[in-house]
């Protein structure tokens, strides 16, 4: 077995639980670099779209 310099002295078991949570994670922090890109787009904020839909405007 080669055991290279920047990895760990014994393999790491990963939980279905682990990969799930980081999975979710990176997706949320990826979903807001989506979003500030359409706002810069279309100008609109997201607060500001969510109180037009909330009172019927759009």
């Amino acid at each position: 077995m080669t055991c290279w310099p920047w990895s760990p002295p014994e393999p790491l078991v990963r939980t279905v639980r682990h990969v799930l949570l980081h999975a979710f994670r990176e997706i949320a922090h990826h979903s807001g670099h989506a979003n500030i890109v359409r706002e810069a787009l279309d100008g609109a904020g997201t607060t500001e779209r969510m109180a037009k839909a909330a009172i019927g405007g759009g």
